[in-house]
């Protein structure tokens, strides 16, 4: 059974449009879907009441489209009563995702257009029925399409030409040239980039590590394709590309991602390295593949959470060795900085600290939380304040954007009624764009600041006793806790923890919700409402 809002003007409609590519965002088929559908609402007598529209989206799957799911949220609230479309396909091209959102809007009372195809009636059988072979038409090309572009490229390949991205040392062929459109596709040596590649195999056959030439690579100034530093993944790649044999690699993935085939096609375009010095190198690669790796993550518990004071970024696991005068070895863990070690000096310096010095703080200002009578409960009084403090003027803001709004529809049902479809007042038709623009306008202002009021959970205050709970079963079970169970617990509760230099441990920064008293095995814990940040 349908349920239809009783409040809502049965007048009222909205445009839901979409575009498939960076490409197409902002141009003419965004405008063309906007003005097919004001010119279908003023024909059917619709009032236009907003319009949605996601840019440079995929029709394969609604996720990542947020328009979408905004204009789905306002159809449950009951602020429209009809949703116009240009076509079916810029719902979805997914049978089950259109079926489902039609399915929803029928139980709403919301009335589907499609511009360009006939009404479907999904008030009855038939017209669910041409609904459904619409859907799966929609699905079944967006399928053959991908097929025939995998397929293109797949014989591309075979052919020679290159249908992968950027790639260091080579660039595609310039169709705008007259000698090269043939080569269209082709892969041309850039002398510059070609050199760094060179080097980095010279480098690596040398027996230099992946770490050293990206140090080597980057105190150089020498920067990726896009103008970045150099890692050692990025090495690694760079040595087991066969493209620089002269060589087009093309991979085919089945739907989980899993490699289904490979193409080689040797001779496809200017090799930079000879292959004596690729064998060389791929033998190398095949001996280290097997070395064990140096050092384990193991043992140092605030691996990512703690913050290089440098750059921000994470901090990871740092060993020393020294020798003692009796010739015995003894070692010694720090945490460095994760950009320094993956990039080097050029990026960022080692700011080594003391494991075990650092673990110890940390764990003692956790502990403070619990322990002192009134560090937590003065805590959770100083963010409560602090959210009402915010959400005083936002819910008055609210309360101003709907009288706003009822100003304005009000006006536009008003100038409506002054003219009628064939005799349209140019000076009117003018004033009623513009209080579109302007609901239009304080639509975008009420949706981000619903959006604020809803990251703070502003309706209920922190519950004290809850959060001590939970940071307390925390506490205890971090004690208690190897190394392993403590980075693990770390990361649950812990989102960072910032390091100052000449200064030590500055902000802990917790991050609380109802999903951490289950991880914890809290059963019959308390809940604590909205997600909550707490500095320690």
């Amino acid at each position: 059974m349908r349920k239809a809002h009783p409040t809502i003007d049965e007048k009222i409609a909205v445009v839901y449009g979409r575009v498939s590519s960076d490409d197409q965002a902002g141009n003419a088929s965004t405008r063309g879907q906007i003005t097919e559908a004001e010119g279908f609402c003023r024909k059917h007598e619709l009032i236009l009441e907003h319009t949605y529209f996601d840019e440079a989206k995929s029709g394969k799957s609604v996720n990542g489209r947020p328009e979408l799911e905004r204009m789905r949220e306002d159809a449950r609230a009951g602020k429209f009563q009809h949703l116009v479309v240009w076509k079916l396909t810029r719902l979805s091209r997914s049978l089950i995702d259109t079926l489902a959102i039609i399915e929803e809007l029928d139980q709403l009372g919301i009335k589907f257009h499609s511009i360009t195809e006939p009404d479907y009636d999904t008030s009855t059988s038939t017209g669910r029925m041409i609904l459904r072979l619409m859907a799966t038409v929609a699905e079944f090309e967006r399928e053959e399409t991908v097929e025939n572009v995998r397929m293109g490229m797949k014989q591309r390949a075979k052919e020679g030409y290159w249908s992968g991205g950027k790639i260091l040392g080579y660039r595609m062929a310039d169709m705008n040239i007259a000698s090269e459109v043939a080569r269209k596709g082709k892969l041309i040596i850039i002398p510059e980039e070609a050199a760094i590649v060179q080097m980095i195999f010279k480098l690596f056959a040398e027996g230099k590590g992946l770490k050293s030439i990206t140090n080597h690579l980057n105190k150089a100034d020498y920067r990726t394709k896009n103008g970045l530093f150099f890692a050692p993944p990025q090495i690694g790649a760079i040595l087991d590309n066969p493209s620089y044999l002269g060589t087009i690699r093309f991979r085919t993935h089945d739907k989980h991602a899993r490699e289904q085939e490979e193409i080689l096609v040797p001779d496809a375009h200017e090799p930079i390295i000879d292959i004596e010095l690729w064998g060389k190198v791929q033998g190398l690669r095949a001996i280290k593949s097997h070395w064990p790796r140096r050092v384990s993550e193991v043992g140092f518990p605030l691996t990512g959470v703690l913050r290089c004071p440098d750059c921000g970024a994470g901090m990871s696991m740092s060993r020393t060795s020294n020798k003692r005068k009796d010739g015995s070895k003894w070692v010694r863990q720090y945490y460095a900085c994760g950009r320094w070690k993956n990039q080097g000096t050029a990026a960022c310096h080692s700011n080594m600290i003391p494991a075990e010095e650092v673990e110890k703080v940390v764990l003692r200002r956790l502990k403070r939380i619990v322990t002192h009578p009134t560090f937590l409960l003065d805590m959770v009084k100083r963010l409560n304040d602090k959210k009402r403090d915010e959400v005083r003027p936002l819910q008055q803001r609210l309360a101003t954007i709907e009288k706003m709004r009822m100003q304005l529809t009000k006006k536009r049902r008003k100038y409506i009624a002054l003219f009628d479809e064939e005799s349209i007042d140019a000076t009117l038709q003018a004033d009623i764009e513009q209080i579109a623009v302007e609901l239009r306008n304080i639509d975008e202002e009420e949706s981000e600041i619903k959006l604020r009021l809803n990251d703070t959970d502003t309706s209920k205050t922190l519950p004290y006793p809850a959060v001590k709970l939970i940071l307390d079963n925390f506490v205890g079970q971090l004690e208690k806790a190897g190394t392993d169970r403590q980075r693990a617990l770390l990361r649950i509760v812990v989102k960072e923890i910032t390091f100052v230099k000449n200064k030590g441990v500055g902000d802990i920064h917790l991050h609380l919700n109802d999903s951490v008293a289950k991880v914890l095995g809290m059963k019959n814990a308390p809940s604590i409402g909205a997600p909550v940040q707490l500095i320690a």
